[in-house]
């Protein structure tokens, strides 16, 4: 009897477990879905992959890993060149691995960071008219032990990144001078044993003191709010259980890619997401590129619109006019746009 009462009982959380899996995994097929067809321009691109597509007054920056500059802005209108910038090197003015660290507005001022994951150096420049740079400040990362990358300006006060080693979290809090303040973002189900947050990395969106972390290698978002330094949560989304290996990192060969990148948009969260597993990957020659774009409720964190979009895309932007741009993967690297 007791054992059979033990069975019933294992069997019911097993159930329980399955269940909620695949009401997650369903949640996307629920939703009605909208087809967006892309707009080439007229205009022949010769470009790499770029890690990062982001809006910088009326051009499109993109911060690439490798080439003769690393950043070159382009007329979001034509896709013209504008101007280009940061050889390779670690002199004045040169990257070895530039990150885009957000912008950021100060009464009628633009400031834009970049951060080095490399030279662990963040630096600041001033948007000077015809979107000429002046670097105002330069600072290293004072904490020799955390490897962090993505770093995000979050406000004048704060910036965010994701911690690769050295912390017990994934997401840390850091001043203005890059000392670390706050450590957070573990998955509840995490194992404390857990070891580095290598496969926790995922970008940043920010709208106010407001803003949501997206996960790569996992379907996971979460919403936070800074207040005077605290950090408090307010919502999270998980598109499937989360499963971990031997190491408490997250078990990727059973779990569904995540997040290829984020952004704010009115009072939703649009992402791109990816939902491939190992297997598909293989099937798909080795790539995971998404075509998917989903809209979250920007206060409670529920999945309410979903895009299909007619390129495999990686980064994307949207302009306050609805046009989304992003960067079309196959059949070649493209920028392409999409209006909402």
């Amino acid at each position: 009897m007791k054992r059979f009462l033990l069975w019933t009982m294992v069997m019911g959380i097993f159930l329980c477990s399955c269940i909620q899996q695949g009401k997650k995994q369903s949640e996307v097929k629920d939703v009605e879905e909208i087809k967006l067809t892309s707009v080439k321009y007229d205009k022949e691109q010769i470009i790499s992959f770029p890690r990062t597509l982001a809006l910088l007054e009326n051009n499109l920056m993109l911060v690439f890993t490798q080439g003769d500059e690393f950043v070159k802005l382009y007329d979001k209108s034509d896709l013209s060149f504008e101007s280009a910038w940061g050889k390779f090197g670690n002199g004045p003015g040169e990257f070895i691995s530039p990150q885009y660290g957000g912008l950021l507005k100060k009464g009628s001022e633009t400031r834009l960071y970049l951060y080095d994951f490399n030279l662990r150096t963040l630096r600041e420049y001033l948007v000077e008219e015809g979107n000429r740079l002046k670097l105002l400040s330069s600072k290293r990362m004072k904490d020799k032990e955390v490897y962090v990358t993505n770093l995000y300006a979050l406000n004048e006060k704060y910036f965010l990144g994701c911690a690769v080693f050295g912390a017990d979290a994934p997401i840390v809090l850091m001043d203005k001078d890059l000392n670390i303040i706050s450590n957070f973002g573990n998955l509840k189900e995490r194992p404390k044993n857990g070891l580095g947050s290598q496969s926790y990395v995922g970008n940043f969106a920010s709208d106010g003191n407001r803003f949501v972390y997206a996960m790569n290698d996992f379907g996971y978002l979460a919403c936070y709010e800074e207040e005077n330094g605290e950090i408090k949560q307010k919502w999270t989304h998980y598109m499937e259980k989360p499963l971990f290996d031997g190491y408490g990192s997250l078990d990727r060969k059973r779990l569904l890619d995540g997040f290829t990148d984020v952004t704010i948009h009115g009072d939703k969260v649009y992402a791109v997401y990816n939902g491939k597993s190992d297997s598909e990957k293989k099937d798909m020659g080795g790539e995971r590129y998404p075509t998917l774009i989903l809209a979250f409720d920007i206060h409670t964190g529920a999945l309410c619109e979903k895009y299909r979009t007619d390129r495999d895309i990686c980064n994307f932007v949207i302009d306050p006019d609805g046009t989304i741009y992003g960067v079309g993967v196959n059949p070649e690297v493209e920028v392409v746009k999409y209006k909402l």
